[in-house]
């Protein structure tokens, strides 16, 4: 198995080579020594390290909080700040740079062990995660049906092209919205407003298929026939996390045709 590469970045020249000696005898590879926040972010883009244990106090115009959310948002690499100041003032502006820890001084090995082995699986978890929710989105666009996801609280996460096109909603007015705002069904009749089948399929936790045309309200206030279903979305221990419809304009279609 490939070593994990992490980036080293304290001032105190013997602090970080028994940092570098830890991590060395746990299997690591440390990429480079930095002593100075501009250098670890050079570092950092050079390198491309899995991890970095950045010193909160570094001299010159960036310290460590500054390098570390810059890394962050600009690499995607996960930071461990080291410091000996836990004040509370400190403390909440590095987490606005969202660490994936703390190791206070002065600390031992089992301290580095323990905060770098918990950084690196928290962030392979949160990627393979990422990961699945792209190739999830790349499907959901692809497909040659609408569809329209929603959280627990039935609030619309994501809308692909179609569905943007037959509701007349883009995805940024419509995300954060309640399903029923975007996805406003009656029945074909002209009935009064059916209950939403997004709602239907998260209360009950069942697949939900309308075998009767439905019509869809668009934003600008068009009447469209569709065809429509809806489904939970669960995990692999069957818990609800969302939802999905799933429809088929057929306005355009010949009286009768499916």
């Amino acid at each position: 198995m490939k070593k994990k590469k992490i980036l080293v970045v304290e001032d105190e020249n013997i602090l970080a080579l028994d940092i570098q000696g830890y991590l060395q005898s746990f299997g690591y590879h440390v990429v480079a020594l930095a002593d100075k926040a501009e250098e670890a972010v050079k570092l950092a883009t050079k390198h491309k390290p899995d991890l970095v244990l950045m010193d909160i106090r570094l001299k010159g115009r960036m310290d460590g909080i500054d390098a570390g959310k810059q890394i962050w948002e600009t690499l995607y690499i996960p930071v461990i700040y080291l410091t000996a100041y836990a004040d509370k003032a400190t403390l909440e502006r590095a987490e606005k740079s969202r660490p994936y820890g703390y190791i206070l001084k002065p600390f031992n090995s089992k301290d580095i062990e323990t905060s770098v082995g918990m950084a690196l699986s928290k962030h392979a978890e949160e990627k393979r995660v990422r990961e699945k929710r792209d190739w999830l989105d790349k499907v959901l666009m692809s497909l040659g049906d609408a569809v329209i996801t929603a959280d627990l609280n039935d609030q619309i996460t994501f809308l692909n092209p179609l569905a943007e096109d037959v509701t007349e909603w883009k995805s940024e007015q419509a995300i954060g919205l309640r399903t029923e705002k975007v996805f406003n069904v009656t029945s074909r009749q002209g009935a009064s407003s059916i209950e939403n089948p997004m709602s239907t399929a998260l209360q009950g936790g069942e697949v939900i298929t309308f075998t009767d045309q439905l019509v869809l309200t668009t934003k600008s206030g068009r009447q469209r026939r569709i065809y429509d279903s809806a489904a939970p979305i669960k995990d692999q221990e069957g818990k609800i996390l969302g939802g999905v419809v799933v429809f088929q304009d057929i306005t355009d279609s010949k009286p009768g045709a499916p």
